[in-house]
């Protein structure tokens, strides 16, 4: 059987195996709009996720390396992907 095929469970829905070593698991998706205003230190511009989702959890630092992804002092709208670097910290690829 294939590893990536949708089965039936015992109570009728359909169970997609292997989700916990999925890369979505590890590298979810940041929805723009779910995260604050775009502050500045040291390392460089970040934004703090207001939310939290299968991404990460509410109050990660996501690191924003494409200043073009900064709009009126926001990040703009729109689905990134995230590259973790260490515990409760990300980086926006894009």
């Amino acid at each position: 059987m294939n590893a990536n095929a949708k089965t039936k469970n015992k109570m009728g829905g359909i169970k997609i195996p292997n989700f916990y070593g999925s890369p979505l698991r590890e590298n979810g998706l940041t929805v723009g709009e779910n995260t604050g205003e775009v502050k500045k230190d040291k390392k460089g511009k970040y934004v703090l996720r207001s939310e939290e989702s299968v991404a990460g959890k509410k109050g990660d630092t996501l690191r924003i390396k494409n200043p073009k992804l900064i709009e009126d002092g926001y990040l703009k709208g729109g689905d990134y992907k995230t590259k973790k670097l260490s515990n409760k910290n990300f980086e926006i690829k894009g």
